[in-house]
């Protein structure tokens, strides 16, 4: 029966080596899946800003098309209240309760005969940190 030599460099690896090479793919690993995870809840966030938005402009769309003269300052706090959501001059919610719409009217401003409207979206379930904000400027019809 023939033995075989093994030299130093043909014997393989050491268990330290094969330890250290787990460790190194095992971080690889967790840096994958928290890439993963962040990109995720990124996603979601840009959906909720997109549905608020989406929904907001359609409002806003109806708010535009209502008559001068129906869009009133309810409150009469003027420029002063148009980024007021404790008091705004109507409140609406959307159908699935998720997102309240507020909405600011400030009369002559910034010059006489135009209404100054100003929209404020907020997310109900607070996934959303910014509450988006829309303007518009309505000019009475001559």
């Amino acid at each position: 029966m023939m033995q075989l030599q093994l030299t130093a460099n043909e014997r393989g690896f050491t268990l330290i080596e094969v330890l250290i090479a787990m460790v190194i793919l095992t971080i690889g690993i967790f840096s994958l899946f928290s890439m993963q995870t962040t990109s995720t809840i990124s996603n979601i966030k840009a959906s909720n800003i997109t549905t608020a938005s989406n929904w907001a402009m359609d409002t806003v769309e109806q708010i535009i098309a209502m008559d001068y003269n129906d869009l009133e300052d309810t409150n009469d706090n003027g420029f002063a209240g148009l980024d007021d959501i404790a008091l705004p001059d109507d409140q609406t919610s959307s159908d699935d309760n998720l997102y309240t719409l507020y909405l600011n009217v400030a009369e002559d401003y910034p010059i006489e005969g135009c209404k100054t409207l100003r929209i404020h979206i907020q997310d109900d379930r607070q996934q959303l940190k910014n509450v988006i904000t829309y303007e518009y400027i309505k000019e009475k019809a001559i």
